[in-house]
């Protein structure tokens, strides 16, 4: 009996790629995944002198010939590859009856193959490549509606959509271009994103349509590559999978390049809360690999010194990045209270996010001694937050990274230094744990009665935090005051500041002829200018580097102030109203604020007691942490100028296009070009650099369980962003951080340069405030942000300047417009809607 390896003819599940070619490689695949795939036979050698009589033979043993209509394809060896898919060019013949029709239809597709559409495809897309040709015949399935399927977005390159496409009937006329039919573009998730259609009624219920996107990316799993797929539903609601070819047209750099996910993601816990305020927007690859390694071993460090975890391991164990965003994987952050006694995982949620984000995780606690003995660990641990601190000032001021010249010489040096990085982070959150620890404490303490934190509590809090003193953020913006009110002394000096250009006036505050004001203003770059907005983001550059926005603010302030302006050039007056004001922006102009009575009056003499001794601590420690930042970012800000400078060196050999490349390859990918360099870096790193700018669009909700995906424009909010929406009719609710009551004109902020028209006055409304945006505080009368808690570092400059502030207000920008007049009430964490600019 002739061995099956050895037929010309071969049944589809016995079929192998190597001498099948690409359709039937598609369909083993297939098979191998378990999809449902109509039975058919392959024919490995049309030209071998048995084909007909295996032809014949699998056919009668393995169909009723009268009844079954059979698809006969071409698979060529080149065909369905995964840099070409010579999708179109072959030949197929469908609804083929009987052993002779189909043996003139193999004839067919083999004389097919040798047309001229064919040669050119290969010349153009795969030269060299193998010409042989192996024919499918497959028992036709009769569709209620068939189409396409792919894993990915073919044009866009992004690899978190999946794509439905179907017509009535055989999918010939969609496939052949003939037909737009029904269009479904749906997350991998489920959630769909957009829906179009040419016919009166959907083609595919919901139900349908997460079948197949549910099944598609099952193959794509079992596969390893983003696929390509035909599918078709039969009369009775069956699905079969008629096809499979890698998708050949996605770009290497696209949205979700450099994902990174935790074992087990689906069932993870992940939340942009803090991590979104150190960290808001997207990174670039650099930045994910030296600050976002860097908070993660920080992370690391605490849970080794509570003997949580054992040791430092070499890959990220809770930060993770999606879309180039940061997150935290908070699954692993609660084995905590589970090891460590007298800790919860509500205390774990309000360190991290301010509020409780998930009430369903299982416990698994550990024994008692253990649990026991390790919070002994947690108190030691927490009590060398000062000494720690102390070793981070010391390793800021002696931090330095030489120069070299010498491109490769020049990234030893930082690779030298990098661990110093980790180092300050793993220091920070001593200070910063504590910070938590102890807020989250106080709160206990507030809520006496064990119900939970309400929002009361959180307003008393609060008011408890507000007046701290010596917060570097606060300080910086005292200091740009005197600098302004230096230069308003002085009517001569005024004009000389305001009479030219930012640039002119930059170099005025350089000169002897500044003065006061002008050692001031370079002092405050010596003391702050390693500050600036995302910070944490090694491009961006911070004001030492760009003290340009600076100078602008500090000439708006002067500006401002009564009586300036009669002092200076009509050309430098502030820009006149963009149109008539109205009753309500009158009403608007002047910011309504209302104190709020004494925070502790209404508890138990037991609980005053209690919050009084503890008090001090909890105060010293928001400013410790919020110090203890500044400097790890100080010391970052020595990283950032050594990879500038590495840039430079590395666009002089020709290995980038310019400096700026450097940020949009990681330290690791730095280290590999020491070792191989080429084109492949200069490349990597300029589609990166052109894909970035997009990232910038995408929101999140905060809490998500598994891998996260943006908010799509339009879509419905989530249970849980939408159990936070509007607490009454009109208004928005968030968590209050900065108690008090203001009536003003609101300014939607989404750039420095809409900071920059900020009036006395108006009140911010933001997706975050991080250290950059802090010098705006002396101009506004509110704050509200998307994102942030009571100890967000925006929370904690607006209590330092008594503005009302209210945070964690998902969706306020979409919301509110510039020139509404709102109300916030900071203590109660509301933000109401009283009248709408009109155009």
């Amino acid at each position: 009996m002739q061995s099956r390896r050895e037929r010309a003819v071969l049944p589809l599940s016995d079929a192998r790629a190597s001498s099948c070619g690409g359709k039937a490689r598609g369909l083993h695949l297939l098979l191998a995944a378990g999809a449902r795939v109509p039975a058919g036979v392959v024919v490995a050698d049309p030209h071998a002198p048995r084909v007909e009589a295996e032809l014949r033979e699998l056919l009668e043993e393995s169909f009723d010939l009268e009844r079954t209509a059979f698809a006969v394809r071409s698979s060529a060896m080149q065909e369905d590859g995964a840099d070409a898919s010579f999708a179109g060019q072959y030949q197929t013949i469908l609804d083929v009856h009987g052993v002779d029709a189909v043996l003139s239809a193999v004839r067919s597709c083999v004389e097919a193959a040798s047309s001229h559409r064919v040669r050119a495809y290969a010349a153009h897309r795969a030269a060299g490549a193998d010409s042989r040709l192996a024919v499918i015949v497959q028992q036709m399935v009769k569709p209620r509606c068939a189409g396409v399927a792919f894993t990915a977005d073919p044009v866009s390159g992004r690899r978190d959509r999946v794509l439905l496409s179907a017509v009535r009937g055989l999918g010939e006329e969609l496939v052949g271009g003939r037909s737009s039919g029904e269009l479904h573009t749906m997350s991998r998730r489920g959630q769909e994103i957009a829906f179009s259609t040419e016919y009166s009624e959907r083609l595919l219920s919901p139900a349908d349509a997460q079948a197949l996107r549910e099944e598609s990316l099952r193959i794509e799993a079992a596969c390893g590559f983003p696929a390509d797929l035909e599918w078709a539903i039969d009369h009775d609601g069956g699905r079969h999978w008629l096809q499979l070819r890698p998708i050949t047209t996605l770009p290497d750099c696209h949205p979700n390049e450099l994902d990174c996910a935790p074992a087990r993601v689906e069932e993870h816990l992940l939340t942009r809360c803090n991590v979104g305020e150190m960290m808001p927007g997207p990174v670039t690859p650099l930045s994910w690999s030296v600050f976002g390694r860097g908070i993660d071993v920080g992370l690391q460090d605490f849970m080794v010194h509570l003997r949580v975890q054992d040791r430092i391991q070499e890959e990220n164990r809770f930060i993770f990045m999606f879309y180039n965003h940061l997150f935290i994987d908070m699954t692993p952050l609660y084995e905590i209270p589970d090891k460590v006694a007298l800790t919860t995982r509500r205390d774990i949620d309000q360190a991290i996010a301010g509020r409780t984000l998930d009430e369903g995780q299982p416990s698994r606690r550990g024994s008692l001694p253990l649990r026991v003995r390790n919070f002994f660990h947690y108190v030691g641990y927490f009590a060398s937050a000062s000494r720690r601190l102390r070793a981070l000032e010391d390793l800021a001021r002696t931090f330095s990274i030489p120069r070299s010249n010498d491109w490769r010489e020049m990234y030893h040096v930082i690779d030298a230094r990098v661990p110093r990085v980790f180092e300050a982070w793993a220091h920070h959150y001593a200070t910063s744990g504590k910070s938590g620890t102890l807020n989250t404490a106080l709160l206990r303490i507030l809520d006496s009665d064990g119900r939970g934190t309400t929002r009361e509590h959180l307003g008393t809090l609060t008011e408890l935090l507000t007046g701290l003193g010596g917060i570097n953020g606060a300080v910086a913006i005292g200091e740009l005051e005197g600098i302004r009110d230096l230069v308003l002394m002085d009517k001569a000096l005024a004009r000389s500041f305001l009479g030219g250009t930012d640039e002119e006036c930059l170099r005025f505050l350089d000169s002897p002829a500044s003065g006061g004001a002008g050692r001031r203003f370079r002092e405050f770059l010596e003391h702050h200018g390693h500050r600036t907005v995302r910070e944490a983001e090694l491009r961006e550059r911070d004001w030492q580097a760009d003290p340009l926005s600076l100078v602008r603010l500090l000439r708006k302030g002067v500006l401002a102030r009564p009586g300036a302006s009669t002092s200076t050039p009509a050309s430098t007056s502030a820009p006149a109203p963009a149109s008539t004001p109205t009753a309500d922006d009158a009403a608007a102009s002047e910011p309504v604020r209302r104190d709020a009575a004494l925070p502790l009056n209404r508890y138990s003499p037991k609980t005053r007691f209690i919050v009084r001794r503890v008090l001090p601590s909890v105060r010293r420690f928001v400013v410790a942490r919020e110090n203890s930042k500044s400097l790890c970012i100080r010391i970052q800000s020595h990283f950032k100028k050594a990879y500038l400078h590495l840039g430079r060196l590395l666009a002089a050999e020709g290995l980038l296009n310019d400096a700026d490349e450097v940020f949009f390859l990681t330290h690791q990918e730095l280290g590999r070009l020491t070792r191989e360099t080429g084109p492949w870096a200069r490349e990597r790193a300029g589609s990166r650099r052109e894909l970035y700018p997009s990232l910038f669009s995408l929101q999140f909700d905060d809490v998500f369980r598994g891998v996260p995906e943006p908010i799509e424009h339009g879509c419905e909010p989530t249970a849980e962003a939408a159990n936070r929406g509007p607490a009454a009719p009109g208004a928005l609710q968030g968590i209050p951080v900065s108690a008090g009551i203001v009536t003003a004109r609101a300014r939607v902020i989404d750039s420095l340069a809409d900071a920059e028209e900020l009036a006395p006055g108006e009140i911010m409304i933001a997706s975050y405030t991080d250290v950059g945006w802090t010098p705006y505080f002396s101009t506004i009368s509110g704050l509200v942000t998307e994102i942030g808690s009571t100890l967000s570092h925006g929370a904690v400059v607006a209590r330092e300047y008594g503005i009302p502030a209210v945070v964690s207000v998902r969706g306020v920008k979409k919301h509110v417009r510039t020139g509404d007049t709102l109300t916030i009430d900071g203590k109660r964490g509301t933000v109401e809607v009283h009248a709408r600019r009109t155009a």
